[in-house]
C-alpha cells in the first residue's frame, strides 16, 4: 500500500485549490468550445456528445498514431482509416473501453 492518503483533486488540486477538471483531453476540447462557440461546437459529433475524440491507434496498423474524430465515429471506420488488418484483436482503453 503506498504511504500517505488520497486526497481528490476536487478537494486540493492544481496550486492546492479544488479542481474538477484534471483530464488533458478536457482542457483541449475546453479551449475549441471558446474558439469556435457552442453552436459550431455541437455540429461536430453526436448530439448527446459533440465535439471529437483523439484516440491512440497502435500496434499492427499501416498508420499508427494520435487520430482526432468526431463522436461517434464507429470502430470499423477507424480500424480501416489505420490500415489496420480485416480481423483480428483489438484492445479498447480509456474511458469508452470500461
Amino acid at each position: 500500500m503506498p504511504p500517505g492518503r488520497r486526497v481528490l483533486p476536487t478537494r486540493k488540486g492544481y496550486h492546492q485549490r479544488p479542481t474538477f477538471l484534471s483530464n488533458v483531453e478536457t482542457f483541449a476540447q475546453l479551449a475549441v468550445l471558446a474558439r469556435l462557440g457552442s453552436r459550431e461546437f455541437s455540429s461536430t459529433g453526436l448530439t448527446s456528445e459533440p465535439g471529437t475524440q483523439l484516440l491512440t491507434v497502435d500496434g499492427a496498423v499501416q498508420r499508427p498514431g494520435v487520430i482526432e474524430t468526431p463522436t461517434g465515429v464507429p470502430l470499423e471506420t477507424i480500424l480501416q482509416y489505420a490500415g489496420a488488418p480485416v480481423a483480428g484483436p483489438v484492445l479498447i482503453g480509456g474511458y469508452h473501453g470500461q
